[in-house]
């Protein structure tokens, strides 16, 4: 079972790894193209300014004064203008293709004519396109010859006084292939480290399955620990009460009283039953956090010299000492019905283990203004080393107490009890020497508390 749940969260913890290192990956290389294009759009518009500026007063630069296809073509000091803008290698030549900055085309924004460029060698299909990205005002990459050229366009703020009768488009066109092959190795690196990511994801989730599953393990165990025990606990005294009502039918004719022996044992064996199931209801509630205590405000001085008023007779049939040092006016947030059942497991704990002439301390005390202190000491058999860690486990019990009619629930309600109003619980004790439990509450529980009624 374990197994084929281990598979489906490592499968699952895989694919979210995997899902989230993808979309890391995508948005890694988006921003990088982007960033990358933005960059040499900018830069792009930059170097061609002093040639936007020289349109815009009536003088076409070299890039576009060598391809010009008006009479413009005639206009002198033509060295002059190749001094001021540089070289102008034309848009197929190979200079652009070898990195040369820019190639240029003057359009006419209303007739979408090629007003000047040098357009050797471009082939029909791409001057469709290039016609095409400047109608929509977009910049794009285009592929031409092998290599990607980047087009950036510009609309001219004004009529030039070259074409006075035509709204103007500047085209720019610039070699990216520098970009192209950055972004084909990022492809790569990103591709590679996704395949690697993938098989790390499998191994992580499946390291990570095998982790989230131990306290479900130990969940279950312990379930089914808690399953059998609760089993044997119960087939005791369900056979007892089987065994006593088959005595009482095989004498029909008995009276009451002839068979009140066999009438207490059965009534008996109910009462243990009922309290076993009480317990064992008790812990199921915890369990699952259907059990809110009702806290409130509480003198714990009163309730605990109730508890102590009801214990007594039980001490008194063992000659048992018990004695209280209760502090006066003790005051704290506690669920009434669980404090008192907490003392009552702890002293009826403590009468298990003490024999006659023995002494049981029940103390309560504020050792801070913001706690309170509750302890029972016993003068009894104590608790040995071996034992004392699992006092507090389901259905544990001692050695020397298996023949006892204790449930082994006790503590462990006790346990619950404390934790739930917030507080702690240690232990001391040395065999044959007695023990001492200690409980230590908040005097005012956080308005967050497990089941808080605190206003």
């Amino acid at each position: 079972m374990f197994g084929s749940i281990r598979v489906r969260l490592t499968l699952w913890n895989a694919f979210v790894f995997f899902t989230i290192l993808g979309l890391l990956s995508l948005s890694l290389y988006f921003n990088l193209k982007v960033r990358l294009y933005s960059s040499l759009d900018q830069q792009t518009f930059n170097q061609v300014q002093p040639m936007v500026r020289a349109i815009e007063a009536g003088r076409l630069p070299p890039p576009l004064l060598y391809g010009a296809t008006s009479p413009i073509d005639t206009v002198a000091n033509t060295s002059s203008r190749r001094n001021e803008f540089g070289p102008s290698p034309g848009f197929a030549a190979q200079g652009l293709f070898a990195g040369a900055p820019l190639g240029l085309i003057l359009w006419d924004a209303n007739t979408g004519q090629v007003l000047s460029s040098p357009l050797t060698g471009v082939d029909t299909a791409t001057q469709v396109q290039l016609r095409s990205l400047v109608h929509q005002h977009v910049s794009a990459t285009l592929h031409l010859e092998g290599h990607q050229i980047r087009v950036v366009n510009l609309i001219l703020s004004s009529h030039s006084s070259l074409f006075p009768h035509a709204a103007l488009d500047l085209e720019i066109l610039r070699n990216s292939d520098d970009i192209r092959d950055t972004l084909a190795q990022t492809r790569v690196i990103l591709l590679l480290g996704s395949l690697l990511g993938a098989v790390l994801s499998i191994l992580a989730g499946y390291l990570l399955a095998g982790r989230s599953l131990i306290p479900v393990r130990r969940a279950w165990n312990k379930q089914v620990q808690f399953v059998a025990d609760a089993s044997h606990e119960l087939r005791t005294p369900l056979a007892t009460i089987s065994a006593q009502t088959e005595l009482l039918l095989r004498q029909p004719k008995a009276t009451v009283s002839d068979q009140a022996a066999t009438v207490s044992g059965i009534l008996s064996e109910t009462r243990r039953l009922n309290r076993l199931v009480n317990q064992l209801l008790t812990l199921a509630r915890s369990d699952s956090d259907q059990s809110l205590l009702d806290k409130r405000l509480f003198n714990l001085t009163d309730l605990t010299h109730a508890v102590v008023a009801q214990f007594l007779p039980l001490c008194e049939t063992k000659d048992i000492d018990l004695q209280a040092n209760i502090q006066s006016n003790v005051q704290a947030w506690v669920d009434e019905e669980r404090y008192r059942q907490l003392l009552l497991i702890l002293l009826d704990n403590a009468w298990k283990f003490t024999n006659s002439g023995g002494t049981i301390t029940l103390a309560l005390e504020r050792v801070t203004p913001r706690r309170v202190e509750v302890s029972v000491t016993d003068t009894g058999s104590g608790i040995s080393s071996e034992d004392l860690p699992h006092i507090f486990d389901r259905f544990y019990r001692g050695d020397r107490s298996r023949n006892s009619r204790g449930t082994g629930l006790g503590l462990s309600i006790a346990q619950w009890i404390v934790h739930a109003h917030a507080g702690q619980m240690r232990v001391a004790s040395e065999e044959g020497k007695g023990s001492q439990f200690t409980v230590v509450l908040p005097v005012r529980l956080s308005a967050h508390s497990h089941g808080s009624s605190m206003p």
